[in-house]
């Protein structure tokens, strides 16, 4: 199940992603992150009615602000990347961002990864650049780029805030963060 689960996951931030980037072409990246925003709250307060969620204690808001703070300014990022530069260089930098949670578990709480897992980690990162590389021709502006870094930190910070979060609730940490989100961007 949870392979089908994180498949599912991967089609749907793919998708997401890709319509994303479409729409921020055509309009104001801050609108096409408030149609998202909302669209997914909708979904999440749905989530929380059917699961009786929404009663959970709310130690959850701390992790949900901070990651909604993390999430706006790392998805408006996202997105003006996506506006003024090519998705084949700005999707996969942006993908590096799991290297900031993986960077806080080792660095800050002292986990220490199996060889494995450290040969994975250097294979994603390595995979991500070869993937951007080959768009990088020199010519490109430096704003996609700063952009993607900027996201990349972000939602760096995000995962590793919805981690917190979900010691209480995954799913209220996620439907605080959209509806903090939400307040902010209106």
């Amino acid at each position: 199940m949870g392979a089908v689960l994180a498949l599912m996951s991967a089609i749907m931030w793919g998708t997401s992603d890709f319509m994303g980037g479409k729409m921020s072409r055509r309009r104001p990246a801050l609108a096409v992150y408030l149609g998202a925003q909302a669209f997914g709250f909708i979904g999440l307060i749905t989530a929380g009615v059917v699961t009786g969620a929404l009663s959970t204690s709310p130690g959850y808001w701390p992790w949900a602000i901070a990651g909604s703070i993390a999430g706006v300014v790392g998805m408006y990022s996202f997105y003006q990347a996506l506006a003024l530069g090519p998705m084949g260089i700005v999707s996969p930098l942006v993908a590096l961002a799991v290297v900031i949670p993986v960077g806080f578990a080792l660095l800050l709480l002292g986990e220490k990864p199996t060889s494995l897992q450290a040969i994975g980690i250097v294979a994603a990162i390595t995979g991500v650049l070869l993937a951007s590389g080959p768009e990088l021709t020199g010519a490109e502006s430096l704003k996609p780029l700063i952009y993607s870094a900027v996201a990349l930190v972000f939602f760096g910070v995000m995962f590793i805030t919805i981690a917190e979060g979900s010691k209480t609730s995954a799913l209220m940490t996620m439907t605080g963060m959209r509806a903090t989100s939400l307040v902010f961007i209106v």
